[in-house]
């Protein structure tokens, strides 16, 4: 195997480790709270809101959330989390959908990455993921948006939270996830999932820091 391949896993195993003993990066606050993001969306309303409760709290470990039901003039509807932490310390970091949900009874059908033309934005890379439960089945889309970055990649989120703890002291982070009920065609709630996230993409940097 190439000898540079060793050179960065070492590198990257040295930075984690000083991340997880030396330094957990300062503390970022939101630009404003999330519970003041929009109740409509474009065409989209808000219809719902849920509240975890402590026990799921102290697993997430995020500072700040939210969970947020939409409708579409069409009767679709989708789910919106956003998952905000102002340091990712020890215990307290980002969870994969790709490690809860399987954890909470849902097999994954489809797990690969997508491209969506962002108005203002150009092509942002996102993951999708297609699971089921008994007769139930799901598409979530989610991304990472991490200190000015849309991140898809488990890797890249790991890789740019270890260079920007070492030269920006911040681990701040996000995870944001827009899912919706498959009961017909995934294509059509795709489609409509799509539409969702190019809405809501102007609107996270008045949210989220950069």
């Amino acid at each position: 195997m190439d000898r540079r391949f060793y050179v960065v896993c070492g590198v990257l195993l040295a930075s984690a480790v000083w991340i997880r003993f030396v330094s957990h990066g300062d503390e970022v606050p939101l630009r404003r709270e999330l519970e003041e993001f929009p109740s409509r969306i474009g065409e989209w309303r808000e219809v719902s809101e849920e509240l975890f409760g402590e026990r799921v709290l102290r697993v997430l470990g995020a500072d700040d959330y939210l969970n947020r039901g939409y409708v579409h003039p069409s009767g679709a509807s989708v789910w919106l989390y956003i998952g905000y932490y102002r340091s990712q310390r020890h215990g307290d970091l980002i969870h994969s959908p790709k490690h809860c949900l399987p954890g909470s009874g849902w097999q994954p059908l489809v797990s690969d990455r997508i491209t969506v033309d962002v108005p203002g934005r150009g092509e942002v890379r996102i993951n999708r993921y297609l699971i089921q439960k008994g007769d139930e089945r799901q598409l979530v889309l989610y991304w990472y948006q991490s200190r000015g970055r849309t991140i898809a990649s488990e890797y890249m989120r790991r890789f740019w939270l270890v260079v920007d703890a070492m030269t920006r002291r911040r681990t701040d982070g996000a995870l944001v996830e827009v899912s919706a009920p498959v009961e017909g065609s995934v294509e059509e709630v795709l489609d409509l999932e799509l539409d969702f996230v190019r809405k809501i993409f102007p609107l996270l940097s008045d949210y989220l820091p950069d």
